[in-house]
């Protein structure tokens, strides 16, 4: 421990002179000054809404009791640190202050605050207006909560008129279409009178890009649209593959089977649903097309067990399921293609034996037993060896006769073939004794021909018929691009990509879709595509950049050659628009080969030639009415005509509910000033600002008073701004209530000092918001040195200091000017 000079000083000196600064947290140990640090400040309270008011104190003072009062008389049963008025009336008006009393005994007191209930306040809201652009089949969801006296009513509007029945506080639409766009607003009404809130522009644009297809498509799905069994939620992300049979389509949605048909949208399984055995449906692999509105699909119903299902008038059966015996005597061991058309389905799986596991075919015919169609070991026709198994990658095509599919033997050669209904083989590519490369890709089967696509020498599609014969060899631009092959008839096949769709007829190669400088943008894509042969369209599943997240679209098609006269499909939409903001009008039209010409007032524009028209910065001069003419060598089509009109809405300017009180702080306490307004109706941004002494100090709603605030003494003002006008309150002071402060001597020794492990801790009164300096010295006839400055967080500080002592060593606190 430090010792004592002769002379008889204490070494542990405090000499104080000066002042300065806030509360902060010490050590549970040192003793605190008790006092309220945050109590409530003076404010304007709505008639009907809620009043809650608190206190606290510092670190380490307990209280053993509050009592808040109004009017200094104590309000029975509000002994807690907050308190709350519920629906509060004119009679609840009055100055509240709480009571607190220490776990010593100590009464703690603050400023009263004054509270004033607003009365006969219309409807209003701080929302401003906006603009929502949607997609046809999307989900539109608005909110009108009204601020102001309640209880209130509602009654939503469309362009001025009432929606039957839309009388929530809310407004939603499960599935928009293009006769939903409009202005929509809410008229709140209470006790006290009505008001419109909450304009808003409703946009609806096309649900699917028509001009990437380029023909006039039937929406089948979209990922918003809603969900068939849980209608608040959408169906999610769309996936492949698709398969498409007699205008009935089945795909993967979200973690849904799904199939559209007849315009309607039926789920077919669901991971995590229980399958026939009551296992849960873990994963979906792969999945046939309709056929006779069965469907047939493979799935995990657990981690260690798959299985073959069929889907028939909303009910599920399983066809073969991995540990059941299969028609060789083996057993299922898993399952990995499925194909059915005409009452016969396929499905390739292995079984597992005294030899290992190995690939077959199997077949079922109308519901009947399970026959084994091509066995492991079979030969295949020429130079490959048996067959071992079927190339997963590249999934098999099967028209009712023929599966034809990439098949290998046990070495890994092996080629595209074609096995018969009655188990004959045939030879169409093999790449064991041809040139015809190695990477395998599409292939389709219809009727008496199969076209197959490699990456050989360019990546051409070879034709051929049943028999084996060569057809012809067809070249064309896709060829790094192919998503699907389909035969729409002898002859006649469409190869599609992911930006265009190529009709080929012989040796000819037509282009009917392409999508160029498409609405989509560079990144928007087909990601999956199934034909059907018998009515010749096409399905496409779209993905493209959207507002936050992708959109995916399932569209169906009917490919037309782009010799044909273009159709407009959809017309530029009339909108409502708004000084400086920006739109695009757009067109979809058919046909190949098109460009386009806008008009504005009958009048040609010099504008880009596209589908879309961007309107940027708008003015007076771009209002009007706006067409578009789209034009190939074979004829044109003319748009309906779009109209622009200003956003003709009433408006008025804010205006304040009540004027801000003079403000009383104890000091080192703090409390947020906010003044309710009206920011009026119509009201699109706004800005916030008060002033100190006429300058600008804050741009935020409410002004946050803490025990570091510069600020005290002069005149605070708070101001709003809208496009229709700006509100200014009053000027308002903040004054300090000074407690009174510790009789400091000039010199006396330091509190509760220690020296463990080399630190030496010791405390001093101090007054908040001071700044103090700690020094020491060996000597007292010697020189100070200084340990650094610190601000005073309270009444009394804790101070430690790492320090090496070797005989002795005198402290001593110093204060300095009081902090800004």
């Amino acid at each position: 421990m430090f010792p004592t000079k002769a002379s008889g000083l204490l070494p542990l000196l405090l000499l104080c002179i000066g002042l300065a600064a806030p509360q902060v947290a010490i050590a549970q140990e040192d003793p605190i000054v008790p006092r309220i640090v945050a109590y409530p400040a003076n404010q304007s309270v709505i008639a009907g809404t809620s009043l809650r008011l608190s206190v606290s104190l510092p670190p380490f003072v307990y209280a053993s009791g509050y009592q808040w009062r109004k009017d200094g008389i104590a309000i029975e049963g509000a002994t807690r640190s907050s308190l709350t008025v519920s629906a509060i009336q004119p009679t609840d008006a009055g100055s509240y202050d709480c009571v607190v009393t220490t776990s010593d005994g100590e009464e703690l007191h603050h400023p009263a605050a004054h509270v004033d209930v607003l009365t006969g306040v219309l409807p209003y809201t701080i929302s401003p207006s906006y603009s929502i652009e949607l997609r046809e089949g999307g989900r539109l969801s608005l909110v009108g909560g009204a601020r102001g006296e309640p209880p209130f009513t509602y009654q939503w509007l469309k362009n001025g008129t009432e929606i039957p029945g839309a009388t929530s506080s809310s407004y939603s639409k499960s599935s928009v279409t293009r006769s939903d766009q409009g202005l929509y607003q809410v008229r709140a009404t209470n006790a006290h009178g009505s008001a419109l809130l909450n304009l808003c522009n409703i946009t609806v644009v096309p649900a699917i890009p028509l001009n990437v297809l380029g023909h006039p498509a039937t929406l089948v799905v979209h990922s918003e649209m809603p969900h068939p069994i849980y209608p608040e939620q959408s169906i999610g992300d769309l996936n492949g593959p698709l398969r498409l049979r007699d205008r009935s389509l089945v795909f993967q949605a979200g973690p849904s089977l799904m199939m559209w048909s007849n315009d309607q949208l039926s789920v077919l399984a669901t991971r995590y649903d229980a399958d026939p055995a009551g296992l849960a449906v873990e994963d979906l692999h792969a999945w046939s097309e309709p056929d006779n509105g069965d469907v047939y699909f493979i799935a995990n119903p657990s981690a260690s067990v798959m299985a073959v299902h069929r889907w028939r008038a909303g009910a599920v059966d399983t066809i073969a399921r991995t540990g059941d015996l299969a028609p060789n005597g083996e057993t299922y061991a898993s399952f990995s293609h499925v194909a059915a058309r005409d009452g016969t389905l396929l499905f390739v799986g292995e079984t597992s034996g005294p030899n290992g596991n190995s690939t077959h075919v199997f077949r079922q015919i109308n519901g009947g037993p399970v026959h084994t169609l091509l066995a492991a070991g079979t030969e295949l026709p020429g130079p490959t060896g048996p067959f071992a198994t079927i190339l997963w990658d590249y999934p098999p095509s099967f028209d009712g006769e023929h599966f034809v599919a990439w098949m290998q033997d046990a070495a890994g050669n092996g080629g595209l073939f074609a096995l018969s209904s009655f188990g004959q083989i045939q030879t169409f590519l093999d790449f064991t004794s041809t040139d015809y490369g190695s990477v395998l890709s599409m292939t389709d089967v219809e009727g008496d021909e199969v076209i197959a696509s490699t990456w050989w020498n360019g990546r051409p599609d070879f034709r051929f018929n049943a028999a084996g014969e060569l057809l012809g060899v067809t070249d064309g631009p896709l060829y790094n691009d192919t998503q699907r092959l389909a035969i729409l008839s002898p002859g006649r096949y469409l190869r599609i990509g992911s930006r265009n769709i190529e009709l080929h007829a012989g040796s000819a190669s037509v282009p009917v879709v392409s999508r160029g400088g498409s609405y989509l943008g560079a990144t928007g894509e087909v990601i999956a595509t199934d034909a059907d042969a018998q009515d010749g369209e096409v399905a496409l599943l779209l993905q493209q950049p959207s507002f936050e997240r992708p959109e995916y679209l399932i569209g169906i098609i009917r490919p037309v050659p782009a010799s044909a006269t273009p159709l407009m499909t959809h017309s530029p939409v009339s909108q409502w628009v708004e000084p400086g903001k920006s739109i695009v009008l757009s067109a979809f039209a058919s046909g190949g080969g098109l460009t386009w010409q806008w008009f504005k007032d009958g009048q040609p524009i010099d504008s880009p030639t596209a589908n879309a028209l961007p309107i940027t910065n708008i003015t007076a001069a771009d209002l009007g009415n706006y067409s578009v003419v789209a034009t190939n060598t074979f004829g044109e089509a003319t748009s309906d005509t779009a109209t622009l009109s200003w956003l003709d809405a009433p408006s008025s300017p804010p205006r304040l509910l009540a004027e801000p009180a003079d403000q009383i702080r104890l000091a080192g306490s703090q409390f947020v000033i906010q003044v309710p307004f009206d920011p009026g109706v119509g009201t699109g941004a706004i800005a916030y600002a008060w002033y100190y002494n006429g300058q600008k100090i804050r741009g935020a709603y409410g002004l946050s008073v803490d025990s570091a605030q510069p600020y005290i003494g002069g005149t605070y003002r708070f101001e709003i701004t809208t496009e229709h006008g700006t509100v200014s309150s009053r000027e308002f002071t903040i004054t300090d209530a000074t407690p009174p402060w510790p009789d400091l001597p000039e010199e006396f020794e330091i509190q509760d000092f220690t020296y463990i492990d080399g630190i030496a801790r010791f405390t001093v009164p101090t007054i908040p918001a001071h700044t103090y300096e700690t020094q020491f010295t060996t000597d007292l006839t010697g020189e100070w040195q200084s340990l650094g400055t610190f601000i005073a967080q309270d009444y009394t500080t804790t101070r430690a200091y790492a320090m090496n002592v070797e005989t002795q060593l005198f402290f001593r606190v110093r204060a300095a000017l009081p902090t800004d």
